[in-house]
Parts: C-alpha cells; sequence; structure tokens
C-alpha cells in the first residue's frame, strides 16, 4: 500500500525531506509550506506496517511533532489523459 505522510515539525531543524527520504519505505520526500513542513510519498505492505515501521520511524526524525498518513485509495497517475475521468465544472462564460 502507499500513503502520503504530512509531517508537522516545532520549526527548529530546519528541511526535513533528505532526513525523511533516508527511512526504509519512504520513497519521496518534500519540504513544503503552509499547514504541515513536509510531505513523504511512503510504501508499506500493510496499514499495520504503514504505522509501527515508517510512521513510528518518522516520528523519531528530531523536530518532527506530528505525522498524519493519508492512505492511497486510488490513483489517476500514470492514466493516460483521455481515460481520466472529466468533471462537470461551469465553463468560463457560465462561471461569470
Amino acid at each position: 500500500m502507499n500513503a502520503y505522510v504530512l509531517i508537522q515539525t516545532d520549526g527548529e531543524g530546519g528541511p526535513i525531506a533528505g532526513r525523511l527520504e533516508a527511512i526504509p519505505g519512504v520513497l519521496s520526500a518534500d519540504d513544503i509550506s503552509g499547514a504541515y513542513d513536509a510531505i513523504a510519498l511512503a510504501q508499506a505492505r500493510s496499514t499495520r506496517h504503514l504505522i509501527e515501521d515508517v510512521i513510528s520511524e518518522i516520528r523519531r526524525v528530531p523536530s518532527v511533532t506530528r505525522a498524519l498518513p493519508a492512505p492511497l485509495i486510488g490513483s489517476l497517475a500514470g492514466s493516460p489523459q483521455e481515460e481520466r475521468p472529466v468533471r462537470d465544472s461551469p465553463s468560463r462564460d457560465e462561471a461569470a
């Protein structure tokens, strides 16, 4: 299973993406701004392994105060553009 992990820090440790990517099970990580300080893409055999192995290691990184997993339930990445669902939204003329 794959999951995004939203990570908050105490702001003291600076960027942490490099430290996150060193954790087994973390496929990639980026420092971001906003409500969270970093986001990681993690992979584990099960939800249990995600929480017990990957998330617990992320929480051990100095300055990390919170790690919120968001398991993927589906993904359009890799789907050809023409196969992706079309959202019904008003055209610019209708929205004005």
